[in-house]
């Protein structure tokens, strides 16, 4: 989301400060991201509310309780910025007087019903009071837009305020708003590896998000002769959908090893997400939806997608026979441009946000010849080798540094081994860790935040000729 300037905003008041937010304010001319996102959503919200009052132009005032820490990195402190941005970005609604408070600690706007009671003291029709904390990782702004005893016209005061909506936000604690908590230490988070079950072996990709808009991830598996969604929860993976590609009319020459792919889209209306899936046994793939129960086909795709780009679905292609990606302008897009040189055998890529600065695009390119090409904005990073066909990027410990979590070059049957390797946009490769022995083979790789804690993890799946398990970074 692209950061909009702060916009002044006359207030009717100076800002109360008190309890931990007792700093003075600094001017932001331009939020994070992440955190001015949180107030738009908010604001929006309120915005929704305020539309469907009779009254016009009314007086209101904001109270925050930010019960977020205050990092020494940070000059201002979380909850004033957010008390900020939320203040300026009120000032485009219809409506009269705004003053904004800390209500950390502040009597009588530390409790709701304080607040409420001075509010209308004061001549404000509505109190927007709302709390900022951080819970399993995520920030949560949350609270209530009340009509206080003035709401009437401001001329009949009702004995009680009429709570008119509620207000919840929440973003996931990235390296934004990490920057707010404290001095971040790059890399200093260890990395540890579960195992969970997932059956016979034959997997091809995998990918994970929220395919259905319930706020839950799901993990799509494609085997060869079948697309799966799946949940991971307390190390159980369960599968809710499944479906068969008996549709789709063989390949006319099969690959000596199979090969597949498959990506998840942009977020429609309805909140579901699009999954494009290929395998090396079929002609050609399809594109399905999942409503939380069934997966439906909605069309065909020729080549084999490798990311929803901006612009559209990006595709490659195998040559007959073989089982390394060509990139190739197709139906959809080449990823060319991404920097992929063929052939390839896996390719990942995502968007790291930094405490400071502009987001970054890390990615990553496993060539068929053991070289993975690693890329910072589209422009080379590193180069290093040897390495297998298994790549994904993240940011495990949201410190701004993607972690990119390889293979390694062993025959099938020898076992795998697993290495991260970081990569920051202004050093390069800044170091790796070799995680150790796999017993079986790593093919493929994701990244994810698979068990819903707010935390991004990275996926493998290791195969034995009579087993599969999924494997969970963290």
């Amino acid at each position: 989301m692209r950061a909009m300037r702060l916009v002044p905003v006359a207030l009717a008041a100076a800002v109360v400060a008190c309890g931990v937010e007792a700093r003075a304010e600094e001017a932001a001319a331009e939020p994070p991201a992440t955190i001015q996102g949180l107030a738009e959503s908010a604001v929006g919200q309120v915005g929704r509310l305020v539309a469907e009052r009779p009254q016009t132009n009314p007086d209101l005032v904001l109270v925050l309780c930010s019960r977020v820490p205050q990092g020494s990195s940070a000059g201002l402190g979380l909850g004033s910025l957010v008390r900020q941005l939320l203040a300026s970005q009120l000032g485009r609604l219809p409506l009269g007087r705004i003053q904004a408070v800390d209500g950390m600690g502040a009597e009588p706007w530390s409790t709701e019903a304080g607040a409420r009671r001075d509010a209308a003291a004061q001549g404000y029709e509505l109190l927007l009071w709302l709390q900022l904390e951080i819970v399993d990782n995520h920030l949560v702004l949350q609270g209530s837009l009340v009509d206080t005893e003035r709401h009437l016209w401001r001329e009949a005061p009702s004995p009680e305020g009429q709570v008119l909506g509620q207000v919840f936000v929440r973003r996931r604690v990235n390296a934004e708003i990490r920057y707010y908590l404290g001095p971040i230490q790059p890399g200093a988070k260890g990395v540890s590896i579960r195992s969970v079950e997932l059956g016979r072996p034959g997997y091809l990709d995998l990918a994970v998000a929220d395919l259905d808009g319930d706020d839950r991830s799901e993990v799509a598996l494609l085997r060869r002769g079948a697309l799966e969604v799946a949940r991971l929860e307390r190390d159980v993976v369960t599968v809710d959908a499944r479906l068969r590609l008996d549709s789709l009319a063989p390949a006319p020459t099969r690959a000596r090893d199979p090969v597949g792919t498959v990506v998840v889209g942009p977020r429609r209306e309805d909140g579901a997400r699009p999954i494009a899936l290929r395998t090396s046994d079929h002609d050609r793939g399809l594109v399905a939806l999942f409503d939380g129960s069934t997966l439906t086909p909605q069309g065909e795709v020729t080549d084999y997608p490798v990311r929803w780009g901006r612009d559209g679905l990006e595709c490659a292609a195998v040559r007959p026979g073989r089982n390394a990606f060509e990139t190739v302008p197709a139906m959809c897009q080449s990823v060319e441009s991404a920097g992929a040189v063929s052939p390839y055998q896996g390719i990942d890529e995502e968007q790291i946000v930094r405490p400071r600065g502009p987001p970054g695009v890390a990615s990553a390119t496993a060539l068929a010849d053991g070289r993975v090409l690693l890329r910072w904005n589209d422009r080379p990073a590193a180069t290093i080798r040897p390495f297998g066909t298994a790549v994904a990027v993240t940011d495990l410990d949201d410190d701004g540094v993607a972690e990119v979590l390889l293979s390694s070059d062993r025959d099938p049957g020898e076992g795998d081994e697993l290495t991260i390797v970081s990569l920051a946009p202004e050093a390069g490769e800044l170091g790796r860790r070799v995680l150790g022995a796999v017993a079986g083979s790593v093919w493929v790789a994701a990244a994810g935040d698979v068990d819903d804690d707010g935390l991004r993890e990275l996926l493998a799946i290791s195969e034995s000729a009579t087993s599969a398990q999924l494997l969970v970074l963290e």
